[in-house]
Formats: structure tokens, C-alpha cells, sequence
């Protein structure tokens, strides 16, 4: 999903790649990218708040510099122009598929070359959309647009894989490289994975929630010379009100993402009309559809905060503004969920199964298995953009068993396809099944200000548990680690 302009902006991508000179901490150094997939019709992108942010902080807090952003959009390359004075031509250009590689390419040989060393620091952050990363198709952490988008969605341009990242990673790690990736993009919690005892991670988000444009420029507002990055996560993510849940490599984040993410995941969906976004609509149809009835995640959400204080904080969190809140969406979905599931048509549980072999490599092949319900068949688009976009993937893809992969995929794409085509022809009432929820669906397009009001509520209650979770834990991370 893209993001759209309003007073929230959800984001689907920010990687800050930052390098700086000299200090106290060794030799810094950074790129800033991104930028890409907002359509070419407009002069501007939605990550102009946060480019132009960390041009200002430069012009204070130089570094050894580097800019590839954006492609396209008039008054964003007049910022790159205008806000980075002092790095070099050479070192500032588009967002494409050539420069993200070439860019990624020029550290590693610094890092494997010595000239960035043991002690020193890169800062890696990206500011453009993002996608999920379903079944692992963009390998470990997830995909990212460059360039301009042909269209008014993500598939209809161009996109890479933040996975290439790990090869830094492992890198620092060897080479004892302060290393920090700050994701601001939609789905930016896939990167997680990308962490490493040399290696910190930053989102804005979680693998399921978009990303907000917002979070970006104020992340950069709040890096002051002096603290650390887990410092500047924390400010940063207390002051936020967006329905995502930014997240943070350190020990602490790590065990309330464990703990708490999964449960309060489902409260941060939402519908709108005014976004676009349909995230809510989809999850309770599968609800609806199941036999079991709702489960009663409030409580259990509320259940893990209890277990949590009593463990960890004593009881000193105040959960007066997030209890309810929780409850009454709760109820909200169960009530839908219900009024869904009256409509009956059963045949929606119907399961299908794609079973494709691909060869690669003379003797070698990619077994792929896909199973999806007629429910899931119904709400899918088999778009030509969707098809085009996994060509393009297989394409642009380096190995043979990852463009069987890929290959794989779009055959299962066109036989869910046409399967789809014969489900509707022989069985009527599935479309009208469809038709009369999408009209009970309609009461739920207003949920967004409930979501945020959620995350706004959950701010605080992370901030009193962080704070007591990261007391008891001595040990050093990377981002503790990470100095500005």
C-alpha cells in the first residue's frame, strides 16, 4: 500500500543509511535514500518532511555524506539541491534499482577494505514505501519501492529487497562496525531480522501496520549530539500517535515485541475511506467464516500487561485510557463479526490447494504449495499489475532457484485465477455473499480514529515497561551502543 497526503501520512518506506566523520567513537559516515514510489504525476513526494529534516540536521551535525533519493518529482530533487549544499554532486542522485545496488556494493568493499573500521559507524536509514513480505518472497526482511510508481499503487513501479542488507550486517558484525538501520517505511518491522549484537534495527512499524511520514522527520528532529539511538527511539515513539507500533532491536524491545505485539496487532487495523485503507474488512470475513467463535484478544492483550507489571513494573502503569478503548473495539468487531457470519454461505470454508515443480539448474526444482480458501479466492485481485509486478521480480532476480521461486508463484497466481472464474460460474451465491458483506462492511470505514486513539493509549503503557524491562538489563546492545 502506498501512503496518502493527510494529516498522518502512512509511509511504505524509510532506510536512513547515515556515515559521519571523525569523533570520539571512531570515523562516521551516511546515505540517506529513498523516496521512491510515489506517482509521477506530482511534483512532490510524501518523505519531503523528513528529507528536508535531515538536510537541516547536517547543516549542524555534518557527516561524510551521501544522498539517493527520489527520481521524477521537481520540488523533492530541489530539496536534495538545496538542503544537502555540502555533499558533492557525485555523491547525491536518484533512487533506482542501479543506485541502491551500487550504493550497498560501496560500503561493503569500505567495510571489507578497512577503510571503515573497527570502532567506526554507519547509520543506514530509508525513507520510501514498503510492502510485506508474505512467505518470505523478499527473502529476510522485506521490499521497497524506488523510483516513480506508474500508477497510485505499489506494483506498478519498481521495487527492491531490503534483504541485501544483510550482507552489511554480517559484515559489521565481523568487522566490528557500530552499524544501525533506522526503517521508517509501511512494514518496516520485517527488518527486525536484520539485527545482530553489532547491528541495530529502528521501524516505525510492525511487519503488519503501515508506516507514517511523520515518524521520520521527527526522529531526525530528535537526534542531538549525546544520545544514543534507543534515546532518540523512545522520544520519538512516546510523542507518536499513529496506528503502528514502532520497534527497536535492544533487548527490551525485543521482549514486549514478543509479548505484546501479536496481541494488541488486530486493535491497530482499520478501515478508511479517506485513507484508502482496508486492512479491518478482510480480517473479519476470515473471523466470521471460522467456526470457533471470536476470540477475546482484548482480554487476553490486558491479561499479558498484567502479567507484565506484576513481573516487571509492580503494578505502577496506568491502563485507564487503554482499557476501554480496547473493550469497546472489541466489541465493535464482535458485533460485526456476528452480523457477517448470519449470512451464512458456508461453501466460503471450501479450501483449494496449488501444487506447482519448477526446474532450475539441470536436475534441481522449487516444490511450491499454495492453499487459500474460497473466501481468500474472492477477495483477491488478479490484476495485470500483479502479474507484471512477479515478472518483473523474476527478472530481476540473480539465481535459479529464486526465479523458479518466482516462477512458481506466478503459476499458482493464474491457476487461483481461473479457479476463481469457475467457482463464480458455478456457484452463484458466493458472489452474492460477497455483495451483501461488502455491504454490512461498510460500518467499519470508520475506524481509524478508534486505532489511533489505541496506539495513542498503548504509548505510555510501553514507555512505563521499557523503562523498568531495560533497568534490569546491564548488558550492552547496539543501539544503547550507538552514540550521535
Amino acid at each position: 500500500m502506498g501512503a496518502i497526503s493527510i494529516r498522518y501520512i502512512p509511509l511504505c518506506l524509510t532506510l536512513l543509511l547515515a556515515v559521519s566523520r571523525a569523533s570520539s567513537a571512531g570515523e562516521r559516515y551516511t546515505v540517506y535514500m529513498g523516496g521512491g514510489g510515489d506517482s509521477a504525476d506530482s511534483t512532490t513526494t510524501i518523505f519531503d518532511s523528513g528529507l528536508s529534516a535531515f538536510g537541516t540536521y547536517l547543516q549542524t551535525n555534518p557527516w561524510n555524506s551521501e544522498v539517493r533519493f527520489d527520481g521524477g518529482h521537481s520540488v523533492t530533487e530541489g530539496i536534495v539541491s538545496s538542503q544537502f549544499p555540502s555533499i558533492p554532486e557525485s555523491n547525491r542522485g536518484p533512487f533506482t534499482l542501479q543506485s541502491y545496488s551500487k550504493t550497498i556494493d560501496k560500503y561493503v568493499a569500505l567495510i571489507k577494505s578497512g577503510k571503515i573500521k573497527d570502532g567506526d559507524q554507519l547509520l543506514l536509514m530509508i525513507d520510501s514505501h514498503g510492502l510485506t513480505n508474505p512467505d518470505g518472497i523478499w527473502g529476510k526482511a522485506h521490499g521497497i519501492a524506488v523510483g516513480n510508481s506508474k500508477g497510485t499503487f505499489l506494483g506498478e513501479g519498481e521495487e527492491v529487497s531490503l534483504s541485501r542488507l544483510e550482507e552489511l550486517s554480517l559484515l559489521a558484525k565481523a568487522k566490528h562496525v557500530n552499524l544501525a538501520i533506522v526503517d521508517m517505511s509501511c512494514h518496516s518491522g520485517n527488518s527486525l531480522t536484520l539485527a545482530n549484537e553489532r547491528t541495530c534495527v529502528i521501524t516505525a512499524t510492525g511487519p503488519e501496520q503501515y508506516g507514517y511520514s511523520g515518524f521520520a522527520a521527527r526522529f531526525v528532529k530528535n537526534m542531538k549530539a549525546g544520545k544514543s539511538l534507543e534515546d532518540v527511539f523512545l522520544e520519538t515513539r512516546k510523542n507518536d500517535t499513529n496506528p503502528a507500533y514502532p520497534m527497536i532491536s535492544t533487548p527490551a524491545g525485543l521482549e514486549l515485541n514478543r509479548k505484546l505485539y501479536p496481541k494488541i496487532t488486530p486493535f491497530l487495523y482499520f478501515d478508511s475511506k479517506e485513507l484508502n485503507a482496508y486492512d479491518l474488512s478482510p480480517r473479519l470475513l476470515d473471523q466470521a467464516r471460522s467456526c470457533s467463535p471470536p476470540k477475546d484478544s482484548a482480554e487476553e492483550l490486558l491479561a499479558q500487561i498484567e502479567q507484565l507489571k506484576s513481573t516487571v513494573v509492580g503494578g505502577q502503569v496506568d491502563m485507564s485510557e487503554l482499557t476501554p478503548l480496547l473493550k469497546r473495539y472489541q466489541q465493535e468487531q464482535d458485533q460485526m463479526t456476528t452480523e457477517l457470519r448470519s449470512l451464512g454461505a458456508q461453501e466460503l470454508n471450501n479450501v483449494e490447494t496449488c501444487t506447482t515443480s519448477v526446474k532450475y539448474g539441470g536436475n534441481q526444482h522449487i516444490d511450491y504449495h499454495a492453499t487459500a480458501t474460497w473466501s481468500v479466492l474472492l477477495l483477491s485481485s488478479f490484476s495485470p499489475e500483479q502479474f507484471k509486478y512477479l515478472n518483473d521480480q523474476m527478472n530481476a532476480a540473480t539465481t535459479g532457484r529464486d526465479k523458479a521461486q518466482v516462477q512458481a508463484q506466478i503459476q499458482c497466481l493464474d491457476w487461483n485465477k481461473k479457479k476463481l472464474e469457475e467457482i463464480t460460474s458455478t456457484h452463484p451465491e458466493v458472489q452474492s455473499y460477497k455483495e451483501k458483506s461488502d455491504a454490512l462492511l461498510k460500518k467499519m470505514t470508520d475506524t481509524y480514529s478508534l486505532a489511533e486513539k489505541i496506539a495513542t493509549a498503548e504509548r505510555g503503557v510501553y514507555g512505563n515497561l521499557y523503562s523498568d524491562l531495560a533497568k534490569g538489563d546491564k548488558s550492552s546492545n547496539a543501539c544503547k551502543n550507538f552514540a550521535l
